[in-house]
């Protein structure tokens, strides 16, 4: 199993279902006056986009029920059950986390998590990794991971990304992400590089994501439009997490969603959480945070 595919199937196990290999220079090229992301030096680097459908919601509703009091504690548990999930696949790979940011700093007590001992940084116990051929060995890889919530010169236009790599169509106009298979019922969660030539043998295995894909539903574009065009009218008047105006979003995501395509629609509780970040949801606590993550 190479490296990407044994990267896969870990996320995939705790409810990362988007993990999609690009070249870090695809999108550094046309990011404009953004935050590049890291090259390690290299021409052909390559990185990767996590996301999830609806699938990762009964692995993150597990978490809670195992974890009551962590979750109640957090300000967004979702939040640090990716960040945990996420940085622990990428020590089983590389054998090692790379550089992060702020949003996983909540996560250096990595023993109240629920980390094993063996992948602690404290080099008492370094973890198996799986290197470029494939095999396993201790050698270690250098990373850097950008969650939707990082800021400054960690920032990534997921969106923009997304669209730029072919994983998902970008409508600018109602700033809507539509994936060929979920719809719009998926969202982004982080971008990962490694330390990795992109034109190793085994890349050819992979599907490569880079090039952009068309409106995958351009029919319903005037109905999104109405949707959120009520949402924008209403959010000039009123907060939109004490005055529900979410519900036009959903209505715009429902709009934008083909028949087939229902099957990957959020449930009430996913919808809920998303948009209010409402934890009495989750069974742990009752609070409404702030905040909506990107492309959620």
């Amino acid at each position: 199993m190479n490296m990407i595919a044994h990267l896969q199937k870990s996320l995939h196990a705790k409810g990362l279902d988007i993990a999609a290999p690009f070249l870090a220079q695809t999108y550094n090229g046309k990011c404009g006056t953004l935050p590049p992301l890291a090259t390690f030096g290299r021409s052909r680097t390559l990185a990767v986009l996590v996301g999830n459908s609806r699938h990762l919601w009964p692995h993150f509703e597990r978490h809670c029920a195992a974890n009551p009091a962590l979750v109640a504690a957090a300000a967004d548990p979702l939040d640090d059950y990716v960040c945990q999930i996420v940085e622990d696949a990428v020590r089983e790979v590389s054998g090692g986390v790379g550089a992060s940011d702020e949003a996983s700093a909540a996560l250096s007590d990595a023993t109240s998590l629920g980390v094993p001992s063996s992948v602690l940084t404290d080099g008492t116990q370094p973890p198996t990794s799986v290197p470029m051929d494939g095999t396993l060995s201790n050698k270690h890889t250098e990373s850097d991971i950008r969650y939707t919530c990082s800021k400054g010169d960690k920032f990534v236009h997921f969106q923009r990304l997304a669209n730029d790599i072919g994983v998902a169509f970008f409508n600018r106009n109602v700033f809507l992400c539509v994936h060929p298979t979920f719809g719009p019922w998926f969202a982004f969660r982080a971008v990962i590089v490694f330390d990795v030539d992109f034109d190793s043998d085994w890349v050819a295995d992979l599907q490569l994501y880079n090039s952009p894909i068309p409106d995958p539903y351009p029919e319903c574009s005037t109905q999104v439009q109405e949707w959120m065009n009520k949402f924008y009218a209403a959010a000039k008047e009123y907060s939109n997490r004490q005055h529900e105006n979410h519900k036009y979003l959903i209505g715009a995501r429902d709009a934008a969603t083909r028949p087939e395509q229902l099957q990957y629609r959020y449930g009430p509780e996913q919808l809920r959480y998303h948009y209010t970040k409402d934890k009495s949801v989750l069974g742990v606590g009752v609070g409404v945070g702030v905040g909506v993550g990107v492309g959620e």
